[in-house]
């Protein structure tokens, strides 16, 4: 009996040690920069994250709700706080809300321009989404700019400790936006009405 219950240890630790390899792999349903990047067709995937900044809420509301002739109701709460005066540096939105909105958009762009040119395609083809990308951050960096001047730009993945960064000059962030705005304009695809049907 002494000698079963040695056994019983020994072998529970045999399998827990052997399972550790298989319990830290990485999981197979959520894609990774290191093994996504591959396709055409990841391509396309990773483009949607990116598109979502062109949502209608954000998009309308974003301008709408900081218009000086808004009512959204209640003038002491949500939207309304800004058309009523009564929105101050301490509520967190709508102004919060939009900034660290535009950055989580920003971040998703950032990331697809730092792993698309991975994909085994031709570089025309890639280039195509990445000046789609390329477009859409420019969008979110105007409306950054539009709403507080100087901001942070950010133009790759960063790590989280480096997320404290001084804001750049509204000059300057144009500027970029200006030559990203170029890059894409070259690369997108132009169709040519010509009559026909």
């Amino acid at each position: 009996m002494k000698y079963s219950k040695y056994f019983l240890i020994i072998a529970f630790f045999g399998i827990v040690t052997s399972c550790s390899d298989f319990l830290d792999r990485t999981n197979p349903n959520e894609p990774d920069n290191v093994t996504f990047w591959v396709n055409e067709d990841q391509l396309k995937n990773a483009l949607p994250p990116c598109y979502e900044a062109l949502q209608k809420d954000y998009l309308v509301n974003w301008s709408e709700s900081t218009a000086e002739t808004v009512m959204w109701g209640n003038i002491t709460s949500g939207l309304s706080k800004v058309s009523g005066g009564k929105h101050s540096y301490t509520d967190g939105f709508p102004f919060t809300t939009y900034w660290t909105g535009a950055y989580s958009y920003i971040y998703r762009c950032n990331n697809f321009l730092d792993n698309y040119n991975k994909a085994q395609v031709a570089q025309n083809k890639k280039d195509v989404y990445a000046a789609e990308v390329k477009t859409i951050r420019a969008l979110m960096y105007f409306y950054l700019t539009t709403f507080w001047g100087d901001v942070p730009w950010v133009g790759e993945v960063i790590q989280p400790e480096d997320a404290y960064i001084e804001r750049t000059p509204r000059e300057k962030v144009i500027d970029q936006l200006v030559e990203d705005l170029k890059w894409a304009a070259e690369r997108m695809p132009e169709e040519r009405y010509t009559g026909d049907k």
